[in-house]
């Protein structure tokens, strides 16, 4: 979403600071306002607010009635119908608390679901945490149950019983701070689900299922689906049959055909758009598994494949844009060991399958000594690449803008009737600032299209030779050019477990006349200063433009 009303209409030179209590509940906060927005753009210019681009205003920040000298962090932006303001709540530090109380939250509502069984999952968020005190707050201990006790930004409570489910934290590297969830649920079940926007194209979904045995593990990995159209819903199927269900989001009384649902998938298939984080937890006490399960699906949107406008870029077609960061990764509990030593290497064994696409590491987890004994637990990790159909080339961007060049191609003296040869004049015999020589420059300009596209394929290691073979990648060492098309090739490392080479051809179209050829033109006067010694002085009256 470009958000173009928005821009032209939250501008920080007609932003107010609030003068009334609206909004304010500590003195670590500061609420600005927009006026007469029309109804039209409300809607618009909340979720521009409200947007991960929007997190951060830097220093210094120069406002209608106020400005800051240091850095404002975003908390939550809303419109007020009393008055038909927009209001925006900022902090001019990074958070460092978790407080729920009315007087110093900083919690605000990021999605919540209530299914038809009666269950109500809530996410809520803190952005611009201090990365000093982060784990604190995504590790802290917790009640299991709060009552009446929750605020939110707004000055909205959470009325009633609600059970903690978990915490977790996603860097910004934008700001340099961090985004803290809680999920947070008003009925305590064995199972979970929370799904909420990270952005315009990415859609997460979080699913937790505690108290598990391992039978359970292969039942929920056989018989477990998730809608990828529908974010947030899941359905259950009778075992060895993948056709039908038999409860809908926990629901038993909802049966029907896994058919009737557009993208059902197990978290063991493959599906275009969506990776898969799947850890188990046990507990070593009681034998029981705990599961929690991240599904990203990232929403098609233009390619960029048409030639730009003058003054926009048309991209009718739509293609998927690849934006992964992480491979796909499934942790599964192989079971706990006591031992009378630790294997020698906390990596005990690890293996990349032939084209280093995936990749297998067993781990040692939570050691402990109990007198002469050694108590752990290990764990299976598999790494899985994104790969597409037939192992063909993903589309990640495409870049499609103008590139301009200007030229002078002339540069001449007249009089003021256009006449060559002209000769400076003394000041002094009646010359005047109207009637003096003009200089001027004649400048042509062209533009021509630049497409550059870039396509990826993904590994879990930096590729080696036989990698690139396998995937079919050749040229990696030389780039194919010609005057107007130049292919190039080159490996990035997106996080610690993920490679991608990329491939990047950039298209130049023809070389055209652009609208801004142009004639600039000045005024200058000579004067002549002492007995034989000639100066000059320019006075430049301004530029005259034309074609």
């Amino acid at each position: 979403m470009a958000f173009e009303n928005a821009k032209r209409l939250l501008q920080n030179k007609h932003a107010r600071l609030s003068t009334t209590t609206e909004g304010i509940y500590d003195d670590n906060l500061i609420v600005l306002f927009w006026e007469n927005i029309e109804a039209k753009h409300v809607t618009e210019c909340i979720n521009f607010l409200n947007e991960s681009t929007q997190r951060v205003i830097n220093a210094p920040s120069v406002f209608y009635d106020i400005s800051f000298d240091s850095d404002l962090h975003h908390l939550h932006a809303y419109y007020r119908e009393q008055d038909q303001r927009i209001y925006r709540v900022l902090a001019p530090n990074a958070i460092t608390t978790s407080s729920i109380t009315q007087s110093a939250t900083k919690w605000r509502l990021l999605s919540g679901e209530t299914y038809q069984a009666g269950t109500s999952n809530v996410v809520l968020v803190m952005y611009n945490v201090n990365p000093a005190n982060i784990v604190a707050l995504e590790t802290e201990a917790l009640s299991e149950t709060f009552t009446d006790s929750i605020y939110l930004l707004g000055g909205t409570q959470l009325t009633g019983t609600w059970f903690n489910i978990a915490r977790e934290s996603d860097f910004q590297s934008d700001t340099g701070l961090y985004d803290l969830r809680w999920y947070i649920s008003r009925y305590n079940t064995k199972e979970y689900i929370f799904h909420y926007k990270r952005n315009e194209e990415v859609t997460v979904v979080n699913f937790f299922k505690h108290h598990m045995t391992s039978g359970d593990i292969s039942n929920f990995e056989d018989q477990y689906y998730f809608d990828k159209d529908s974010p947030g819903d899941y359905y259950v199927s009778t075992a060895g049959d993948p056709t039908n269900y038999i409860s809908k989001n926990g629901d038993t009384t909802q049966t029907g055909s896994l058919s009737s649902i557009s993208k059902p998938s197990k978290i063991t298939d493959a599906q275009d758009g969506r990776t898969v984080n799947y850890v188990q937890k046990p507990d070593r006490e009681n034998g029981e598994i705990d599961i929690s399960v991240e599904l990203i699906y990232e929403t098609s949107r233009s390619a960029g494949t048409s030639a730009p406008t003058e003054n926009s870029i048309s991209n009718p077609s739509t293609a998927f844009i690849q934006q992964y960061g992480e491979p796909e990764r499934i942790t599964k509990y192989i079971g706990s060991f006591k031992a009378i030593s630790l294997p020698s290497s906390q990596d005990v064994s690890g293996t990349v399958a032939t084209g280093g696409r995936s990749k297998s590491v067993k781990r040692v987890v939570n050691p402990e000594v109990q007198g002469n004994l050694y108590y752990y637990d290990l764990f299976e990790e598999i790494y899985t690449a994104p790969q597409d159909d037939g192992d063909a080339w993903m589309f990640t961007s495409s870049d499609l803008i103008f590139e301009r060049e200007r030229k002078t191609v002339a540069n001449y003296i007249t009089d003021r009737t256009g006449s060559l040869g002209f000769e400076p004049f003394d000041s002094l015999d009646g010359n005047t600032a109207t009637t003096g020589p003009v200089y001027s420059t004649v400048e042509v300009s062209t533009k021509r299209t630049k497409n550059v596209i870039k396509h990826r394929k993904y590994f879990v290691r930096h590729p080696l030779a036989a990698d690139l073979t396998a995937a079919g990648i050749t040229g990696l060492e030389t780039a194919s050019t010609s005057p107007t098309s130049v292919t190039q090739f080159r490996v990035v490392r997106l996080s610690k477990d993920l490679f991608a080479v990329e491939r990047i051809v950039t298209t130049l179209g023809t070389k055209e006349v652009d609208n801004d050829n142009r004639t600039i033109s000045s005024h200058a006067r000579y004067k002549i200063q002492g007995s034989g010694d000639m100066d000059t002085e320019i006075q430049t009256d301004g530029l005259t433009g034309g074609t």
